[in-house]
């Protein structure tokens, strides 16, 4: 089972069972935080609105993704070492080895839907 972790829009993160609290963001209130992605036990991304990627702990920084459309997800690769951004226009964003471990074959930039990633 993955480590767990939720985050508030205000960008308050809370952790669950083996995950350390290892930090958090505070989003002004044009940059919400959207989402949470496990880079294993030890880190985590937190995702605004704006793409802006925030790493924590033992997680990487990788990069954000600078669309007009607003970021609404984010989803760790399998092995932590990576992530995916989704945007509001529904194109996929690889980052890490996300780039080349996209579970869906997708190419940077297109349309995709974020269930079951």
């Amino acid at each position: 089972m993955r480590p767990t972790a939720s985050c508030q829009a205000d960008g308050h993160v809370l952790t669950f069972g083996a995950v350390k609290d290892v930090g958090s963001v505070r989003a002004g209130s044009s940059d919400d935080a959207v989402g949470i992605a496990s880079a294993g036990p030890t880190g985590y991304w937190v995702l605004r609105a704006s793409g802006m990627v925030s790493a924590f702990g033992g997680a990487k920084s990788l990069g954000s993704e600078h669309s007009p459309s607003p970021a609404v997800a984010i989803v760790a690769s399998a092995d932590g070492a990576g992530y995916w951004i989704i945007c509001a226009n529904s194109t996929m964003h690889p980052f890490g080895d996300a780039v080349t471990n996209s579970p869906t074959g997708a190419q940077p930039g297109a349309t995709v839907g974020a269930a079951g990633l």
